[in-house]
């Protein structure tokens, strides 16, 4: 099999950036397109949309205690004589019940309860939205190296089986030893594996982009855009990180309406204030036993509850307040000092990646220079017959660690912009 033919049977494997007829129709897909794809069907995202609605509606239901509440009620029953109450309600036809709480601290500490709920899990919600997304980046980015080492990894098996060509040729001269031809069919075979490695690296890669973006497992995709150059690189204010994090504004925000809690908590007395307004019809048989007697029956009144003694119910609602409102001052104070760290690991890793990758680039020049100089010379039937394959492998290892390199500095911007709370916003 030619060269040309290996190449394109390996970066058929990868599924990535075949020449035109090599493949049919390919599907281009944009690091932004990979990003609103994975956003759109990710398992962590949609559970965490799913708590944050699931947190709001709580909070709806727990601030409904103080709304209006009208029931239409029938009591139909017999009394042998004075009507009571049956079902805890009179006997009659029908009726008509309207009630309200006006105040209730207890209720009311509640309802606050649950938007602080409400608020963390929004909080939630977008950090797994920015995981997300800095996730997928690096997937892509490795799909995109996957592609260089299948292309180093076709370069490293063509030359290691004409070094073994040579040291065949020589053998049959007698200029080489049956070890030293091991050593040449070793080393093709350590590049074939490579190339099989880098083959299935690449398909498991590419099937789990797909799988994470929506797209049928047997599409032909082609990667166009370069991450390390599509994500901006630039240093962040660490007040302007503490301010943009979505975890971080949901601890402060939580701990401002724990520490509502706690003071509708803290009073030892509190009184419960409801109104209430009813309408019944009354049946005429029980008329016998009333003075004054009315069949269409009404009554609105106001109802003061002072609770006196609770089983230690408020001493240990007023104490969970407590440490509610202590637990997310602390966790807003670790999540404020790890931001901190983190942003200076990832501008030290931004840096590393990108003085890695000006020297990987550098290698890869003094390797195709000495390539192109042992190709010179061997044109010119001078130096060792076998320096231009020996430097085409060094070339090949060379491409590698661009590729890889390249990855890196996608991952550190990635991260980088993730704490600054501008990585999605980067790419729209």
């Amino acid at each position: 099999m030619s060269k040309t033919l290996r190449t394109l049977a390996i970066l058929s494997a990868l599924g990535l950036a075949v020449p035109a007829g090599a493949a049919d129709d390919p599907q281009v897909v944009t690091l932004r397109a990979a990003i609103e794809g994975a956003l759109a069907r990710s398992p962590g995202v949609a559970a965490a949309q799913a708590a944050r609605d699931e947190s709001a509606a709580g909070a709806r239901l727990a601030g409904d205690a103080f709304h209006p509440v009208a029931s239409v009620v029938a009591t139909p029953g017999y009394s042998s004589g004075l009507p009571v109450f049956v079902a805890g309600q009179v006997p009659a036809a029908a009726g008509i019940d309207l009630h309200q709480t006006l105040y209730d601290p207890s209720a009311r500490a509640d309802a606050l309860a649950a938007e602080a709920a409400g608020v963390e899990r929004s909080g939630d919600l977008e950090a797994a939205r920015v995981e997300t997304a800095r996730a997928v980046i690096g997937l892509y980015a490795r799909c995109r190296s996957d592609r260089a080492a299948g292309e180093a990894a076709a370069r490293r098996v063509d030359a290691a089986r004409e070094l073994l060509r040579h040291a065949e040729a020589r053998r049959k001269e007698g200029r080489e030893t049956d070890l030293g031809v091991e050593r040449a069919s070793l080393d093709v075979a350590r590049a074939r594996q490579k190339a099989l490695d880098a083959a299935s690296d690449a398909d498991l890669d590419l099937r789990e982009l797909k799988l994470a973006i929506g797209i049928a497992p047997g599409r032909e995709i082609v990667l166009s855009d370069d991450p390390a150059r599509a994500l901006p690189a630039k240093a962040a204010d660490p007040d302007a990180v503490a301010a943009a994090d979505p975890v971080l504004r949901a601890f402060e925000r939580e701990a401002e309406i724990l520490d509502a809690v706690r003071t509708a908590r803290s009073h030892a007395v509190a009184p419960v204030v409801q109104a209430e307004a009813q309408y019944w019809r009354l049946s005429e048989r029980y008329s016998k036993y009333y003075n004054s007697f009315k069949a269409d029956d009404w009554s609105v009144g106001v109802a003061v509850a002072l609770p006196v003694f609770s089983g230690g119910r408020v001493g240990e609602e007023r104490a969970r307040s407590e440490s509610a409102w202590r637990r997310v001052q602390e966790q807003a104070r670790e999540r404020r000092e790890a931001l901190a760290l983190r942003l200076a690991r990832s501008e030290a890793a931004a840096a590393r990646a990108e003085s890695a990758s000006a020297l990987a680039r550098r290698a890869q020049g003094v390797a195709e220079e000495a390539l192109g100089a042992a190709e010179a010379l061997a044109r010119e039937g001078r130096g060792d017959a076998d320096a231009p394959f020996q430097r085409a492998i060094e070339l090949a290892d060379a491409l590698d660690a661009v590729a890889e390199a390249e990855r890196a500095v996608a991952a550190a911007r990635a991260d980088s912009l993730a704490v600054a709370g501008g990585l999605i916003a980067a790419l729209r």
